[in-house]
């Protein structure tokens, strides 16, 4: 039986693209949860962006031989948000990331069915191909596991280690903890702390390499399997 996986990523939200670490500077306090003018986590999109433009399966052919593939596969990157909470706090997320141009400057989609054709005229609505919403809320953090297993997810960033342990390596074997707000003293401790398998970064500039690094280690893992398979 085939071990090898097509690459999917999977995003946390708050911690990796909404900075709910960063302080206020009207009040020198954290900004509340839900605070409207939270900012992105520096250089957040543009890293989503390039991997999402950039990253894509190459021909059906692997060094000379035939890749088994589906005719239905997509070879753009599959990426999922994967985040935490219950309605109120979806629908607040929810406007940060439309307040914040996500869609647009990403290229994931994160809109319904039904607001996307609302911005379409009409005469157009027929025809138009209705976009599948990459955003997934588990509720409970501690449940993200068991979305990350039902999506197939191979890489996974988030902001807790906490989280992160609980996701099983077999299901998701590259983990990424971004920890963008710590100090060199609270980094240096947290990283001799870590498994193995999980590997820790403080911004966004460090961990896009890596992770384009072990996408495409993946992914031709994959096409040596299915090309050697045929």
């Amino acid at each position: 039986m085939s071990r090898a996986r097509v690459p999917r990523l999977g995003l946390d939200l708050g911690g990796v693209i909404i900075d709910k670490y960063m302080i206020d500077p009207e009040t020198g306090e954290r900004f509340r949860r839900r605070h409207p003018k939270l900012p992105e986590v520096d250089g957040a999109f543009v890293a989503i962006a390039g991997l999402v433009k950039d990253f894509e399966f190459p021909p059906n052919v692997y060094r000379g031989r035939h890749v088994r593939r589906k005719d239905s596969d997509d070879r753009k990157l599959k990426v999922f948000i994967v985040t935490s909470g219950y309605p109120k706090v979806v629908t607040s997320r929810i406007l940060w990331l439309d307040e914040h141009d996500f869609e647009n400057r990403t290229g994931l989609c994160v809109s319904s069915p039904y607001k996307q054709l609302a911005k379409v005229p009409r005469s157009e609505r027929s025809t138009y191909q209705v976009k599948k919403s990459v955003l997934r809320f588990p509720g409970e953090r501690d449940r993200k596991d068991l979305y990350c297993a039902q999506l197939g997810l191979t890489h996974f960033v988030d902001d807790r280690l906490d989280v992160l342990e609980k996701i099983s390596r077999e299901d998701v074997p590259y983990q990424y903890l971004l920890r963008v707000h710590d100090t060199d003293e609270q980094f240096a401790a947290l990283v001799t702390t870590l498994p193995g398998h999980i590997k820790a970064f403080r911004n966004w500039d460090d961990l896009k390499h890596v992770l384009r690094r072990d996408l495409e280690r993946m992914q031709d893992a994959y096409d040596a399997e299915m090309a050697y398979a045929v």
